[in-house]
């Protein structure tokens, strides 16, 4: 059993801005050693092959220690700092030590080194040799090589691999490595970065101490760019329910995205968790409020190769309503409509006016919050009407105005059309105007 790897020593290298990729430091811990409990042993990074003539830090850390151990960093005592290129320790209980060693030159920091240390023992222990680091890609399948491993008595060994260290995005487990269990196992990186394997092997008596290796992946994909739309506070009309739209994300490769939503932050009072998102991994999703206030949600998309950097939007409930603008449209008036009149004993006598139909269209009423709107006409008694409760209407004259011979009858009627939102509510006037003529006998 041992101790957890630290995270400085599963970092990936990093290079100051604008420094080139061919100029890094790289860490070298030396080889594999063997030490009693209570003896020195001297770690040495002198090795390392270094850039140009910059200053220089090395850095020595118990990467695992055995279970049973005390020990920690501060066990390094040359020149008083684990900082040294060389520097010693004291192992206090037998097993074995892995101890890693990073450098640093003019801002840039190498990948770790790990040199193993068996203390105590006096077994002819199996020796794990993980093979040379891997170069690779985003997607492709990535190989190691542990044949090299041997047994000081020539028993048949058996291998373990696993996957001690993943970039930041990764969700690769060791259950992911095909062939774990021999000497050449195989993956796919997921992410872009930095991979640390571990090896141990087994000749049916005792294991190795692991060895380590890394395999670097890179990626000519380009990552996609989150858009979780602009912050703003919501009129009273939108404010019971939130529409979160991720639509405008996309991927400079034309890749297809996927989405994943999260809540950020809430106002004092809100008990508002994810599980509030209809549906957290959508291109659109909704929310309800259970509190007044400001509302934070952050939004990531994935390209299948990358993660976007999250993209956050506040929605805030309590903006004023802004109320409709109705407009019932233009005056309208028909003309020349005629109706036949005839000569009786008691004078002349008119037909009714036909009927006339008249088009109403309030569709052009408008609402700056752009709610949805709902439309009402108030129609005078005597006109027909196809659906008063939607934004265009039919109308249509009686069958009752009767003009006197040669005499034109001008008849006309106002209607109201009133336009709301959730809140307010806005009238405006239309008038229709008939003109019908009796025609002389």
């Amino acid at each position: 059993m041992f101790r957890a790897l630290p995270l400085a020593l599963v970092a990936a290298c990093t290079a100051p801005p604008g420094a080139s990729d061919a100029c890094l430091p790289i860490a070298v811990a030396g080889e594999d050693l063997a030490g009693e409990v209570g003896t020195d042993v001297t770690l040495d990074g002198s090795a390392s092959p270094l850039c140009g003539d910059g200053p220089v830090a090395y850095g020595w850390s118990l990467a695992r220690t055995p279970t049973s151990s005390t020990i920690d960093d501060s066990a390094f005592t040359d020149n008083g700092s684990a900082t040294a290129v060389a520097t010693s320790f004291v192992p206090d209980v037998p097993g074995s030590y892995a101890i890693g060693l990073i450098v640093s030159q003019g801002g840039a920091t190498s990948n770790p080194d790990l040199v193993v240390v068996q203390v105590g023992s006096t077994e002819q222990l199996p020796t794990a040799l993980a093979g040379d680091d891997v170069i690779g890609r985003v997607g492709e399948r990535a190989r190691l090589d542990g044949s090299a491993s041997f047994d000081p008595e020539g028993a048949p060994l058996a291998f373990r691999w696993s996957m001690a260290s993943l970039p930041d995005g990764s969700q690769l487990t060791t259950n992911d490595l095909w062939d774990a269990h021999t000497s050449g196992p195989s993956f796919l990186p997921d992410v872009p970065g930095s991979y640390v394997l571990a090896l141990t092997v087994d000749d049916g008596s005792s294991t190795s101490a692991p060895d380590y290796a890394s395999v670097d992946a890179a990626s000519d994909d380009r990552a996609p760019v989150a858009d979780a739309g602009p912050s703003r506070t919501l009129p009273a009309c939108e404010s019971d329910l939130f529409v979160l739209d991720a639509t405008a994300s996309y991927d400079p490769d034309g890749d297809p995205l996927t989405y994943r939503w999260g809540v950020l932050d809430v106002p004092d009072g809100s008990a508002a968790t994810d599980a509030a998102l209809s549906d957290p991994i959508g291109a659109r999703t909704t929310f309800a409020p259970d509190v007044d206030g400001a509302y934070t949600f952050w939004l990531e998309v994935d390209d299948g190769i990358v993660p976007s950097p999250k993209d956050v939007v506040t929605l805030a409930t309590g903006g004023p309503n802004r109320a409709p603008s109705a407009d019932a449209g233009a005056d309208q008036i028909v003309r020349n409509v005629r109706a036949a009149c005839v000569t009786t004993p008691e004078g002349p006598r008119c037909e009714p006016c036909p009927v006339v139909r008249f088009r109403l269209d309030g569709t052009s009423s408008t609402d700056v919050d752009e709610d949805a709107l709902r439309y009402r006409w108030d129609v005078p008694g005597g006109l027909g009407v196809s659906d008063a409760n939607v934004g265009a209407v039919d109308v249509w004259t009686p069958a009752t105005l009767i003009p006197d011979s040669g005499v034109t009858l001008t008849t006309s009627w106002d209607l109201t059309l009133s336009v709301a939102d959730c809140a307010d509510v806005d009238v405006d006037t239309v008038r229709i105007t008939l003109e019908c003529r009796g025609d002389a006998p």
